[in-house]
């Protein structure tokens, strides 16, 4: 996906090729995570929100890393071209442990932190934490943000979830 997106930028690859090996690329990871049977939760089992931003093309990264959260026992919602309207409304109907946007663009970043705003105002006390290829820019400045961790590494970000909490959960 990498690769691609290099190859892409770098007009070594046309619009149409780079659509259809993302394609591929995506139904790939669906397939691999059909591959879940008899999946039970932990006891530091999370509850998930995963975005991504109005206006963001990228969708391999947070298909991955759902499967990958999910393969781990948590249950995610996966929410892509998501506004601070539309996040705000799922927090407030919602109860989420944690909170991930995957953000790769500096127009997706300040829509992040717009909803990021709007959802602190619904008092939800789910962990948020932005990641995403905007981490590697030279300017990015985690402050700005307004979450609670910034980081690309999943191990971090869930322990931050985490911690020492153990809580008994209804069955769904």
């Amino acid at each position: 996906a990498h690769s691609l997106g290099a190859d892409r930028v770098a007009d070594r690859l046309d619009f149409a090729a780079g659509t259809v090996a993302s394609s591929r690329l995506f139904g790939l990871c669906k397939t691999v995570g059909e591959n879940r049977d008899n999946i039970r939760a932990g006891l530091n089992a999370r509850s998930l929100l995963l975005t991504t931003m109005e206006r963001e093309s990228h969708i391999l990264g947070p298909a991955v890393l759902s499967d990958q959260l999910r393969r781990r026992g948590h249950s995610v919602l996966l929410h892509s071209n998501a506004n601070p309207q539309s996040l705000r409304e799922k927090v407030s109907q919602e109860q989420f442990d944690g909170i991930l946007f995957s953000i790769s663009t500096w127009q997706a970043l300040e829509s992040a932190v717009q909803a990021i705003r709007a959802i602190r105002t619904v008092a939800s006390s789910a962990v948020i934490i932005v990641g995403g290829t905007i981490l590697n820019e030279e300017t990015f400045d985690a402050a700005v943000a307004g979450a609670d961790m910034t980081t690309n590494d999943i191990d971090a970000a869930l322990d931050v979830m985490t911690g020492e909490d153990i809580r008994l959960r209804v069955a769904e």
